[in-house]
Parts: structure tokens; C-alpha cells; sequence
């Protein structure tokens, strides 16, 4: 019984809320199975990163309070590059706005992780999106590049690769910026 939970929910991972994670880890958690709840979290965490963002505790309060401390730990994690993240975007943002940058703007996006790159790109809709990633790529084309300027151009096309194998659709609209997956 307790693996047909596991496996149903490491089958549906992509629709299972927070509050149904939390419920189920206290689940395997009352009946002894604590290997298995946290490696259910661990999964949990693992294929959905790209997706969560940054878990609000009061907003779960009215139905069904987040409490279990690994959970809670594991959101934690994922938020302090949430917090990178919103800087990451601000910045592309600007740059896309009025085509230069600063070198603190060159720093802080060198510094990014891909997951970054791919949560802004996944998190921007629209022609903003389409700004964002040129912006990045543009980084790639110029005819000085220096290695900073690579880099960027590297981590956004790594990032759009990622996004284009998750599906057809997703490689269709990648191919327009020159990406083939």
C-alpha cells in the first residue's frame, strides 16, 4: 500500500500541490516509513524547482498549515535563489529596456546558475520574454566578447536547450533563437 502512494505520486509529481506533499509525508511518516518520506520530499523538490516558487506558509494557513520541518526546509532553500532570481530579471530587464548594461550587471549575471536563467525565461511571458532572451544571447554576437559576455550568452543558451527537450512545442519555440535540441 505504501509504495502504490509513492509511486502515484512520484507519477504525478507535477499536480501535487504542497498541502497534499505535506499530508502525504505525515502519512509514511505515522506509519514508520521516514526513509521513504523524505526521499519522497527530496523528489518532490528535484522535478519541480524549475516550477515552485517561493512557498508563502500563510497562505496554506486557512486549509492546511505547512509543518513539517524538511519540507519546510527544502522551500527554504529553493527561496534563497528565488531571491537572486528577481535581481536576475530586473537586470535582463533593464538591459533589454535600454540595450547596456553596467559592469555589476555583468557580475551578478555571471554569477547565476542556469537554473536561474531557466526559472526567469520560464517566468517571463510574452514580449518581455522574447527581450529577456535576446538580451541574454545578445551577449554571444557582440564582436568583443569578452569571457563575461560568453558566459551569459552560454548559461541563457544552456538554459533554452533545457527548455526545449521538455516537449515539441518547447522546441519549436526555442528554434527561433537559433536553438536546436
Amino acid at each position: 500500500m505504501v509504495s502504490r502512494i509513492v509511486e502515484g505520486i512520484r507519477n504525478i509529481v507535477k499536480y501535487v500541490s504542497v498541502p497534499n506533499l505535506d499530508q502525504t509525508v505525515d502519512i509514511l511518516r505515522e506509519l514508520g516509513r521516514n526513509v521513504e518520506a523524505g526521499e519522497l520530499i527530496n523528489f518532490y523538490v528535484e522535478k519541480r524547482k524549475n516550477d515552485l516558487e517561493p512557498i508563502d506558509l500563510e497562505k496554506y494557513s486557512s486549509f492546511h498549515k505547512i509543518h513539517n520541518e524538511e519540507i519546510i526546509s527544502s522551500f527554504a532553500e529553493i527561496e534563497g535563489s528565488f531571491a537572486n532570481e528577481s535581481d536576475i530579471v530586473d537586470v535582463v530587464m533593464k538591459i533589454a529596456e535600454i540595450d547596456g548594461w553596467s559592469p555589476e550587471d555583468l557580475d551578478l549575471l555571471v554569477i547565476a546558475e542556469e537554473e536561474e536563467y531557466l526559472r526567469m525565461f520560464k517566468k517571463i511571458r510574452g514580449e518581455d520574454q522574447a527581450k529577456c532572451i535576446n538580451a541574454c544571447l545578445q551577449f554571444g554576437r557582440l564582436a568583443d566578447a569578452t569571457d563575461q559576455h560568453k558566459k551569459i550568452c552560454e548559461l541563457a543558451y544552456s538554459a533554452l536547450r533545457t527548455i526545449g527537450k521538455e516537449c515539441n512545442i518547447n522546441r519549436l519555440r526555442v528554434r527561433r533563437y537559433g536553438i536546436d535540441v
